[in-house]
């Protein structure tokens, strides 16, 4: 929320989550605020698959599967059915 403000920032976050993501592939909390700042900035797409990578590990995240649903109606609100 903070981030929005200030996008270098939100920059600057995705880099060290991914990279803490390289350290630690299992860090539940790097997954899910690595997909809500890729969010953010504008990159759903990347942010649906970091939700998927993080649910294949913990397929009963409530935190992921929350974002998950999150994205969807995201997506379906960008591109209603005709």
């Amino acid at each position: 929320y903070l981030l929005r403000a200030q996008p270098n920032l939100l920059v600057e976050a995705i880099k060290h989550l991914k990279r803490a993501l390289q350290l630690n592939g299992r860090h539940r909390e790097a997954f899910y605020d690595l997909a809500v700042a890729l969010q953010e900035s504008g990159n759903h797409a990347g942010a649906t698959a970091v939700v998927a990578q993080g649910l294949k590990i913990y397929p009963q995240a409530p935190e992921l599967l929350f974002l998950r649903a999150r994205l969807t109606l995201d997506e379906e609100k960008d591109n209603p059915l005709p």
